[in-house]
């Protein structure tokens, strides 16, 4: 896909921690705006804890972060000899994104800020009331603030960036690729309840589900039931341990990791997707799964289910850290007929519909014809 790209006019700079299919997909749409055109930054080439095996990388250009002493000089040094460019910073923690942020909000650059839901954790001690300072002082300077969601709406004007430069941005879907099976799925009475995450209990909550299931499975033997999670983490040998210590077995196992073209399959086989964790920002398999037609089982601490699950429509929402309330959930699912789970899928898949990436990209070109006006 070579595409002349003489004709633009701003160069959309797209900093980020590291590539993911996520932003790949985003990126590619980008690609083809017109009056601008994409180069790709990341702060690192890759994470231990997502190991991708299939390619990331697409046409737009890439480039990767070289620091020395934790800094990358020769980076700040071309953005800021670089004039027709918009630089949009994913997370504002690498050093070298920070000065940047902080030299462009004092020469009155503009720059955009693009962020998941907001931390509201407080922090203690001398350093962390400093970054708090600078961070204001750099929110108050921000040209857009792009969110994901009305989670993180809300939590943006929480932490201070001014009401009038936050934009809903939330992460686009694949909903060509993420889809429903369309063959007959046999109906073996048995409710297949799937997950797709980090193996990591204090952020996913694997742990707090097999307990809920163990709970189902005492109090109502009548209901029969499979749970599979598919990924990798540190809390994989515990997992297994707690599914053999309440002799599930049969009912629980975890599949390993899956790449992005495996995961449809995945979330077509399954009934209802349950994600149970602890503070997770906007997690992307809640949209995959959504997208796929599954009827969604989420906590009220992950962004994406307080922002796309409708309580008995499309899913359901449990407690943070409550195993009876996500057992009350769970035993909901079962009481259901195959059918009623059917329509709360074909729900949860219209819901998916409603955000496309053409509403991404929309927010984008109305900030690059704005740039372009203004400049």
């Amino acid at each position: 896909m070579n595409k002349e790209v003489s004709h633009k006019e701003l160069t959309l700079v797209w900093c980020s921690p590291h590539a993911t299919h996520y932003n790949s997909y985003l990126f590619d749409h980008l690609f083809a705006l017109k009056n601008c055109s994409l180069k790709a930054v990341y702060f690192t080439k890759g994470l231990a804890k997502y190991p991708w095996k299939s390619s990331t990388e697409n046409a737009y250009r890439i480039e990767y972060l070289v620091p020395f002493l934790g800094m990358d000089w020769s980076f700040v040094k071309q953005r800021i000899k670089a004039k027709q460019e918009l630089t949009i910073v994913a997370g504002w923690n690498e050093p070298t994104m920070l000065f940047l942020l902080l030299y462009f909000s004092i020469i009155g650059r503009r720059f955009v800020l693009y962020s998941d839901t907001p931390d509201l954790r407080a922090r203690s001690g001398l350093k962390q009331w400093l970054r708090k300072k600078v961070l204001k002082y750099v929110f108050n300077n921000t040209y857009k603030f792009l969110v994901t969601g009305i989670p993180g709406v809300k939590n943006a004007g929480m932490i201070g960036v001014p009401e009038n430069r936050i934009v809903n941005f939330p992460f686009a879907t694949n909903t060509d690729f993420f889809k429903p099976l369309q063959e007959f799925k046999e109906n073996i009475n048995s409710v297949s309840f799937i997950s797709s995450g980090r193996l990591d209990n204090a952020h996913k909550a694997y742990d707090l589900a097999i307990e809920a299931f163990y709970l189902l499975k005492t109090k109502h033997p009548e209901y029969a039931f499979h749970y599979r999670i598919a990924g990798t983490g540190p809390d994989q040998e515990i997992l297994h341990a707690l599914i053999r210590e309440k002799k599930m077995n049969e009912e629980i196992s975890l599949i390993g990791w899956l790449e992005p073209a495996d995961l449809v399959s995945f979330y077509q086989s399954g009934d209802v997707f349950l994600h149970p964790s602890h503070a997770d920002p906007f997690p992307n398999a809640v949209l995959e799964a959504m997208a796929c037609g599954l009827p969604i089982i989420g906590s009220d601490a992950a962004g994406s289910v307080l922002d796309r699950v409708v309580e008995g429509e499309n899913g359901y929402i449990h407690q943070d850290h409550n195993m009876e309330s996500v057992y009350e959930k769970l035993l909901l699912i079962c009481e259901q007929t195959d059918e009623q789970r059917k329509i709360m899928g074909v729900k949860s898949r219209e819901t998916a519909e409603k955000w496309q990436v053409s509403y991404n990209t929309g927010v984008i070109q109305n900030i690059v014809q704005d740039y372009l006006i203004k400049a």
